[in-house]
């Protein structure tokens, strides 16, 4: 019997050689994942910056507005609504809204008694641009050459009586004001009263103040708030919730460079050559916030950790509308 001298080989692979394909398949399968987790990572640190940017920048145009409409500078305030009366950096400020003017007094004939709750606003009702508005509740009155801020607590509104200004505004409107509290109560030496001739007239503006307010909301552990407190002149505790609304919960608390994230608002003079100059005062509010977005924190912190990469700072300088700027043209 004629035996044939080759044999087929059986088909397969040696164990060799499955262990190199196992092995360049891993690297392979490495080399992806390691690039799909950078881009995971790229993907989430630009959404949270995104999102930082958007935070931010909606809190400063809230901040721009209001701060466009004040007659004032803003009173720098810590995080009780206590004035700090420096220009250091502060954890708010309160503003003045200027709502319009003017308005006139109307005088019972020798000006009013410390003991007056109520008075008689009157203005011009011509309609687009000479009305200022009517007077609402926690309005500030603001007369007697800015020393008295009389806090409005309701207005009824009809045709103007006596006793009146002369002229009378024409068409004329009349605003009977009730006041929170007596006259006194707001004036500057306290309850005194506000005098003035029968011939000559009292004019009034009508102002409102709002206050914004950097809160940590774990003592000082962890993100702030910054919250708006749209009636300030009424408000005793600054931490009730019934009081504010809040703009963003992404503030940082962190110490910088010896400033504190969490005191973001500071004055700085128009003229840093003589910061007390008077025909020059200190005009420019300055607002240094840092924010963390909230979205991808986790994600981030377990794929790097104690990496700087969610936080957006942005430092803005504003001037109040009424504050002229450095040798500004009378």
């Amino acid at each position: 019997m004629k035996r044939h001298a080759n044999r087929k080989r059986p088909a397969g692979y040696t164990l060799a050689e499955l262990s190199i394909v196992m092995g360049v398949l891993t690297i392979i399968g490495g080399l992806a994942y390691s690039m799909l987790m950078s881009s995971t990572n790229l993907l989430a640190k630009n959404v949270s910056l995104n999102s930082s940017n958007i935070v931010v920048r909606e809190a400063l145009d809230r901040l721009y507005a209001d701060l466009n409409q004040a007659n004032s500078l803003p009173v720098l305030i810590d995080a009780n609504g206590k004035p700090t009366g420096t220009a250091a950096p502060a954890a708010g400020i309160l503003v003045d809204r200027y709502l319009g003017g003017p308005y006139i007094v109307g005088n019972p004939g020798a000006g009013l008694p410390a003991a007056t709750t109520t008075f008689k606003l009157f203005y011009s009702d011509d309609p687009p641009l000479a009305k200022p508005p009517d007077p609402a509740r926690n309005d500030v009155v603001v007369m007697n050459n800015g020393a008295t801020r009389a806090l409005v607590d309701s207005c009824t509104f009809s045709l103007p009586s006596a006793p009146g200004p002369s002229p009378l505004p024409n068409p004329g409107r009349m605003a009977t004001v009730t006041l929170q509290n007596t006259l006194g109560t707001y004036t500057t030496p306290p309850g005194t009263p506000i005098t003035w001739p029968p011939t000559a007239q009292q004019v009034a503006t009508l102002t409102h103040r709002q206050a914004f307010v950097v809160v940590p909301v774990n003592g000082t552990a962890g993100p702030a708030e910054l919250r708006m407190y749209p009636d300030a002149e009424t408000v005793a505790n600054y931490n009730d919730p019934t009081k504010y609304v809040v703009l963003t919960r992404n503030i940082g608390t962190q110490t910088v460079n010896g400033l504190a994230e969490n005191t973001p608002f500071s004055l700085v003079p128009q003229n840093p050559l003589n910061p007390v100059d008077p025909l020059n005062p200190a005009a420019y509010l300055k607002i240094a916030v840092r924010v963390e977005d909230q979205q991808y924190n986790n994600r981030l912190a377990t794929q790097q950790a104690n990496e700087f990469n969610t936080f957006l700072r942005v430092d803005s300088v504003f001037r109040p509308k009424n504050i002229p700027p450095v040798n500004a043209a009378p």
